[in-house]
């Protein structure tokens, strides 16, 4: 016995006696009808919107047609099987009707293939309505894939197994530098001139020969210069072995490179830089501990030392904060400060330390608050004094100094010291950068210290820069921005 069906029918119908042989049909089949009759073009619209399982409808009724009611049915876009049961239907008016996607048609003289035509039209609408809604996941997880590629930043190729490109994302193409659709189907050596391809295409014929990944870091041309790129070949074998496609990844490394020749650079410059002031050290330490000298040269030699172990010191303190400002900087460190009691604050400290010059403050006492890292600032300040320090000669003037302009805060450093030559302005603020004043002075250091203060007035949404003129002396400048009136403590 085939297992009971309840399902919902439409009836188009106008013979109530031919509708109780359709549905008895249906019953002897195992299958149990809930009727919508409809006799008319209007009940039928009707009891579509009570969503039928399946419409068996008459070929012909009076001023209405099956063929009508099919066409109206696909206006509303709705799957529901239409079977045709006619008490005369010629087979050209048949096939029309299957042709218009009907899913069978019976004469009514012949029922019993009614059951099983119903339940293989529901079947197939099952069917394809699942499938509908398998393809419409595909085609989102396509578009969710799609649009992911798109977003990742680093070029994303897909070769085939002759090489020629079947699918590039976003990055690729600028990678390439044209638009998508002239990148796929052709070769890498179609898009790049054979000087730039002989770099990494020789490791993406091996991929496909070896059948295992490859990679290659390469320089190439880009509309913004030279960068440098580590590109990944990975074959995609299929079951039996063979290769499908190959995926090309290309990682920019530009940056990683600069980062790696800075850090070896730092690492260089300061190993450098301490074996001074621990020569020093060491050196004097020994002497004195292994000789005997009068009290006037073992005050003379511990002053070397000292001034070599904060030498030292201070190249240290300059290293680590500014690995400290990069791994972490954010305003959940920033108080409101009195501009006036920072800058006495580090003049006072750094006066303390250099007697052989003289400090003047000049700072009015109304200033508004500045909101910063109280750390951070100081250590800039100190920074630009001991600059100044640095290229001034002992006995001159050193002003620390500050006021508001516009909704800015202005501090400034301004020495009477050797100055700085016109072409080396825009280089006193990198990494490792040292003037260097010609037969006048050069002065030590790792050049990291003005580097920490750009790094500093930056990470306060300000800037920092100078004016000098050589022979004359420098005034150094850091612009941050003042707590704006109503703005939330």
């Amino acid at each position: 016995m085939t297992t009971n069906l309840s399902i919902k029918v439409l009836v188009l119908e106008d013979v109530p006696s031919d509708s109780e042989l359709m549905l008895r049909e249906l019953r002897c089949h195992g299958i149990e009808p809930t009727c919508l009759p409809a006799g008319t073009e209007a009940e039928y619209l009707a009891a579509l919107d009570l969503a039928p399982d399946i419409i068996l409808a008459d070929y012909t009724l009076p001023q209405y047609t099956a063929l009508r009611a099919l066409e109206q049915l696909k206006e509303r876009a709705l799957n529901i099987p239409f079977i045709v049961v006619s008490g005369s239907i010629g087979e050209e008016k048949a096939v029309e009707m299957i042709r218009l996607g009907a899913a069978d048609y019976l004469l009514k003289d012949r029922l019993a293939r009614l059951g099983p035509a119903v339940r293989q039209a529901l079947e197939k609408s099952r069917l394809k309505r699942e499938k509908g809604h398998s393809d419409a996941a595909l085609r989102f997880s396509e578009a969710r894939f799609q649009l992911a590629l798109n977003n990742v930043p680093h070029p994303f190729v897909l070769y085939d197994d002759s090489l020629r490109i079947i699918f590039v994302n976003t990055s690729g193409a600028r990678f390439f530098g044209q638009p998508e659709n002239q990148i796929v189907g052709r070769r890498d050596q179609d898009l790049f001139p054979e000087d730039v391809t002989e770099r990494f295409l020789p490791e993406l014929q091996k991929a496909r020969k070896m059948r295992q990944p490859r990679s290659v870091e390469c320089v190439l041309p880009m509309p913004s210069g030279e960068q440098s790129f580590l590109i990944h070949y990975v074959p995609l074998l299929t079951s039996d072995g063979s290769i499908g496609e190959i995926l090309g990844i290309a990682v920019d490394i530009t940056e990683w490179q600069k980062m790696e020749q800075l850090k070896n650079d730092m690492l260089s410059a300061v190993s450098h830089e301490m074996r001074s002031p621990l020569t020093a050290i060491i050196g004097f330490s020994e002497f004195l501990l292994e000789t005997e000298v009068n009290r006037e040269k073992q005050v003379e030699y511990i002053d070397i030392i000292h001034q070599e172990s904060e030498r030292l010191q201070e190249l240290i303190e300059n290293v680590l904060d500014l690995q400290r400002l990069k791994a972490s900087f954010n305003n959940d460190d920033f108080d409101l400060l009195i501009i006036q009691r920072l800058l006495q604050k580090v003049l006072n400290r750094v006066h303390a330390q250099q007697k052989d010059y003289s400090f003047v403050l000049d700072c009015p006492l109304n200033l508004p608050l500045l909101e910063g890292n109280e750390a951070h600032l100081y250590r800039a300040l100190k920074n630009l004094l001991a600059n100044a320090v640095k290229y001034s000669e002992r006995g001159s003037t050193i002003t620390l100094g500050a006021r508001v302009e516009e909704d800015q805060a202005l501090l400034w450093v301004k020495d009477q010291g050797v100055g700085i030559p016109e072409q080396a302005l825009g280089q006193v603020f990198d990494r490792f950068f040292r003037v260097d004043t010609g037969n006048q002075r050069k002065s030590g250091g790792t050049g990291l210290g003005l580097a920490l203060v750009k790094d500093i007035a930056e990470g306060h949404q300000g800037r920092a820069w100078v004016e000098s003129t050589l022979g004359k002396g420098s005034t150094f400048y850091l612009s941050l921005p003042l707590k704006q009136a109503g703005s939330p403590d």
